[in-house]
């Protein structure tokens, strides 16, 4: 991957299938973002907002520390559903 926020890029990619969805359309609809937008965040040339990861943070609970940050101790506060589904997505 190019992009400048690689780590954060495929963080968010293993999120949005984790949250069951298959196409970035569906997922940025849900984000109430266009499909371009939400591009620019998984392929690492658009940092995520804050705005954005509130925004998952509310509808399914990921935390803000994890979808910002990578920090994997954030995960403690998550649904565990999710979390074996991010395993999952991750590998």
């Amino acid at each position: 991957m190019r992009g400048t926020f690689a780590d954060q890029a495929k963080r968010l990619r293993a999120i949005r299938i984790a949250c069951g969805y298959k196409k970035q359309t569906a997922w940025a609809n849900a984000l109430e973002l266009s499909k371009g937008h939400w591009n620019e965040f998984e392929n690492g040339k658009r940092e995520l907002t804050l705005e954005v990861a509130r925004k998952m943070k509310v509808g399914w609970g990921i935390p803000l520390d994890f979808s910002l940050d990578g920090d994997l101790a954030a995960l403690d506060m998550a649904p565990s559903g999710l979390v074996k589904k991010l395993e999952a997505a991750a590998a």
